[in-house]
């Protein structure tokens, strides 16, 4: 995700500059193209390159530990269900299965307000709360600009095509 966007779409009166913590070297070694990005010009990429084995868990885990630490005891998340077979870890069903975990374990409570909308649903709402959708994107084979070609960026497309007219 890129800070510079998230904190262009939060607005400053209701949210605190959200704090960045390096968590990079958990995926050292990996052959993930979301943490090595590929030359979309020159390699193909196929859906199976674009997983990250517990990314989810992880974040999640590391939320719970910092909030818990300035004992701030509620964390938002903005998971949207996923319908992508190879994203079993942003489904709601694996959400809920989470939040029974860290029920279980500490004091720290998940919110996920988008758990099972779909995006079109995310981008009513954005449209409607005035977020600038032209600098929000979620592209798994670019961190510098949505490709237009992956799951996530024909998501993003078709969702924005519902309510944008072109």
């Amino acid at each position: 995700w890129d800070h510079g966007a998230l904190t262009d779409v939060l607005p400053t009166s209701l949210v605190a500059e959200p704090e960045k913590i390096d968590i990079s070297e958990v995926f050292s070694g990996s052959k993930s193209r979301l943490i090595k990005e590929a030359d979309l010009w020159s390699e193909k990429v196929i859906d199976d390159d674009l997983y990250i084995p517990y990314r989810t868990m992880l974040f999640f885990a590391a939320a719970a530990a910092r909030a818990q630490t300035l004992n701030t005891l509620d964390v938002f998340t903005g998971f949207i269900n996923s319908n992508h077979a190879k994203e079993i870890d942003c489904t709601s069903a694996f959400m809920n299965k989470l939040d029974g975990l860290t029920e279980s374990i500490g004091p720290v409570k998940f919110h996920s307000p988008f758990r099972y909308s779909s995006k079109a649903e995310v981008v009513k709402v954005a449209l409607q709360l005035g977020v600038p959708i032209g600098i929000t994107y979620s592209c798994q084979a670019s961190s510098q600009y949505p490709c237009g070609a992956c799951p996530n960026c024909v998501e993003r497309l078709n969702a924005l095509s519902e309510f944008i007219e072109i």
